[in-house]
């Protein structure tokens, strides 16, 4: 019983309101000057700078058995080294 009438207020008060008098077709009638404008399609490039420090998941210590003087570090910080590249040269007269 309660259901419908809800059912029937709700309706009601959706007919009331879709019921326009002359007031509401005089405000619907007042127009507001547009102007349009063509778009070009481009591609949007998204670039984002931005300052901070990024440290690695995985670390490695690297160490030798013997005790040398590093000639030549082949690396600058920061830089990304592969498995194989030559990190370190040592002073060969010291072995």
């Amino acid at each position: 019983m309660f259901r419908w009438i809800l059912i029937l207020l709700i309706s009601s008060t959706l007919l009331t309101g879709c019921i326009s008098t002359d007031a509401q077709i005089e405000e619907d009638q007042i127009f507001t000057a547009v102007s349009m404008i063509a778009v070009d399609e481009k591609e949007v490039v998204e670039k984002i700078e931005a300052l901070g420090e990024i440290e690695s998941k995985d670390r490695y210590k690297v160490s030798i058995n013997t005790s040398s003087t590093i000639e030549e570090i082949n690396y600058n910080t920061g830089e990304f080294v592969k498995k194989g590249d030559i990190l370190f040269i040592l002073n060969s007269k010291e072995f």
